[in-house]
């Protein structure tokens, strides 16, 4: 298996966005809940109130973490 070759500016996007959904997953772990707005309601959601939605966002940002880190970190430049 061959690492992906990716460019300076690629590299230097998925190093943003690592960083950004780290601090996205530290607030889901400290936590109970998270809120975000809509048309100018404020959503709160929980692990009790919507289970799906939480362990969703969750899984999420885990695997957006995973991606960026090995696209910012890991792989090989053009």
């Amino acid at each position: 298996m061959t690492l992906p070759k990716v460019d300076k500016t690629e590299q230097w996007l998925a190093r943003f966005f690592f960083i950004v959904f780290s601090v996205l997953l530290f607030q889901d772990i400290t936590g109970e809940a998270y809120s975000y707005r809509q048309m100018g309601q404020e959503h709160l959601v929980s692990a009790e109130g919507n289970p799906f939605k939480y362990y969703f966002a969750f899984f999420w940002d885990i695997l957006v973490v995973l991606v960026s880190g090995f696209f910012g970190f890991i792989a090989k430049r053009k």
